[in-house]
């Protein structure tokens, strides 16, 4: 005798950043869709009307309604964040290495200001590309930040200058790296130098 019944499948629609009712940060998520089948023995044969959406934080592991993803700063937040990689590449970039202080005060602030858990690793593996293909990452920095709003290019700006000076002692290759940084998200230079100097930048800027 074969027994009829149902079985719920669930499959991922989607994945980015979002922030977390719980957590009150940004966090990554992944969206799932779930459906009911009806089943002929073990074979799912029919569909069932109506299907399931639903957000998982990557973090805490809660689920939410995705209406949770309708908020229009999570894609301003998830383009900052590429930016600022780039950012970070070009003007890191120039050092042919970074020392220990450098590398982990530049973490702290990649940290502090990308959407999305940013670690020691992530920036070995961006200074990588940046050293196989230089100019890379101002190249696709300039791509992106058309798509930043004028909030956006502020921001970017000033966690650039943080990341210029991050070790207090800043070298004036890194100076003209992030001049090229202001310029290729449209950001006067005068106004850009104003932000480093006021992150310490003041001493490198006179070289």
């Amino acid at each position: 005798m074969i027994l009829g019944g149902s079985q719920k499948r669930t499959r991922t629609t989607g994945a980015g950043t979002f922030r977390c009712p719980r957590e009150g940060a940004n966090r990554r998520y992944v969206l799932f869709s779930t459906r009911r089948w009806r089943t002929l023995g073990a074979v799912a044969i029919l569909p069932e009307q109506g299907r399931l959406r639903f957000v998982e934080c990557q973090t805490c592991h809660s689920t939410f309604d995705p209406v949770v993803l309708d908020h229009a700063h999570t894609h301003l937040e998830d383009v900052l964040t590429a930016t600022l990689r780039r950012a970070a590449m070009t003007i890191l970039g120039v050092e042919p290495q970074l020392d220990a202080d450098l590398h982990r005060a530049a973490v702290i602030v990649l940290q502090r200001h990308a959407a999305t858990p940013y670690r020691s690793d992530d920036l070995v593996r961006d200074l990588a590309v940046e050293h196989a293909e230089p100019g890379r990452g101002l190249v696709e920095l300039g791509a992106l930040s058309t798509r930043l709003n004028a909030r956006g290019r502020v921001l970017l700006v000033d966690a650039a200058a943080q990341l210029t000076a991050a070790d207090r002692a800043v070298s004036a290759e890194r100076v003209r790296a992030f001049d090229q940084v202001a310029r290729a998200v449209d950001v006067p230079v005068e106004r850009a130098r104003a932000v480093l100097r006021r992150c310490g930048g003041a001493a490198a800027i006179a070289v």
